[in-house]
């Protein structure tokens, strides 16, 4: 799912670079009419550069993190893991003192 999501925020980065080329080209082309060549930029720069940039930039550092989280949350699990089974063999790996049956406390007779 980290994996999917990474992905789709690469797509999203290219996307904006071709929003960011389109636009430049629109505004080369009402060159004739500063007016709509300003507005072309303004949303060129306020929009695409910025607000977007800041959006997939909060994307990539939120699925970031989550990563690390999950690999934590994993990692702990493996240690705990790991303690149980060596808790389980030091156990088992015990030798029963003389007169003891069976686990119990009692001495058997």
């Amino acid at each position: 799912m980290l994996q999917d999501s990474e992905n789709l925020l690469a797509e999203c980065e290219s996307a904006k670079d071709n929003a960011q080329q389109a636009l430049n080209a629109m505004e080369t082309a009402l060159a004739h009419c500063p007016e709509l060549a300003d507005a072309v930029d303004h949303l060129r720069f306020e929009v695409i550069a910025n607000d977007m940039t800041d959006i997939l930039v909060r994307c990539n550092n939120a699925v970031h993190a989550t990563r690390e989280s999950v690999n934590a949350y994993v990692e702990g699990d493996r240690d705990m893991a790991d303690l149980a089974h060596k808790a389980a063999s030091l156990t088992a790996s015990v030798p029963e003192a003389p007169g003891m049956s069976g686990g119990g406390h009692r001495m058997v007779k």
